[in-house]
């Protein structure tokens, strides 16, 4: 089931509020009917971020129908494997820039998935700092806390456990962004969900420079 022309209407007004692009909605459209089946899912948010390796990306959570290409695993005791289609809503695509066509590649996330963050983040303005989404390091500016103020360049992840249901996110910060010895620091906080998706507790882990006084 394709999407409706007044809704494909809607999806474009959203791509362009969240700064994409013609450039982009040719990679989205693109990425999405060959990887996903749907060539009009929905932009739910872009992030232009800057990974590990400091190479410049635009991640985009998008929402569809989307199918993907069948798994055929092998089961004991039999000598044919058997196709499963798998279908999911949620997806993330991810593109090169400044060329988004030049390369990209895309991952699957779950509606629990989708609910935890987004709960998670809304907890505290301090989580406003880590992407909503999973499977990324991104770099980061981290505040720091105390008289000096200022940031220090990190990286920033988002983590769930588990993949569906999920009960708890996890906020993760390293830093200093490169360290001659291989050492660096580790904190940030786990947020714990309870069956319902409301926030019932949050742990500070390690000491995040946002918290120093």
């Amino acid at each position: 089931m394709r999407l409706a022309p007044a809704v494909l209407v809607l999806c474009a007004s959203a791509c362009v509020a969240a700064g994409c692009g013609s450039s982009y909605q040719q990679a989205i459209s693109r990425e999405s009917s060959q990887f996903l089946g749907d060539p009009y899912p929905q932009v739910m948010n872009v992030e232009l971020e800057r990974n590990v390796n400091g190479d410049r990306e635009a991640v985009i959570p998008v929402q569809g129908h989307f199918t993907l290409r069948p798994s055929c695993p092998a089961f004991a005791g039999s000598t044919a494997p058997r196709c499963r289609t798998g279908h999911t809503r949620y997806a993330v695509l991810e593109f090169s820039l400044p060329d988004p066509k030049a390369a990209g590649g895309f991952w699957t996330v779950s509606p629990s998935q989708v609910a935890a963050i987004a709960a998670a983040r809304r907890a505290s303005p301090l989580f406003s700092l880590f992407p909503d989404f999973t499977e990324e390091i991104v770099r980061c500016s981290i505040p720091r806390g105390g008289p000096g103020g200022g940031t220090i360049s990190g990286t920033c992840s988002t983590n769930t456990v588990p993949y569906r249901r999920v009960r708890r996110v996890e906020f993760l910060e390293h830093w200093p962004l490169s360290h001659k010895s291989g050492s660096r620091n580790k904190a940030g906080w786990d947020v714990t969900l309870g069956r319902d998706g409301r926030v019932r507790s949050i742990r500070v882990v390690g000491q995040p420079p946002q918290l120093w006084r």
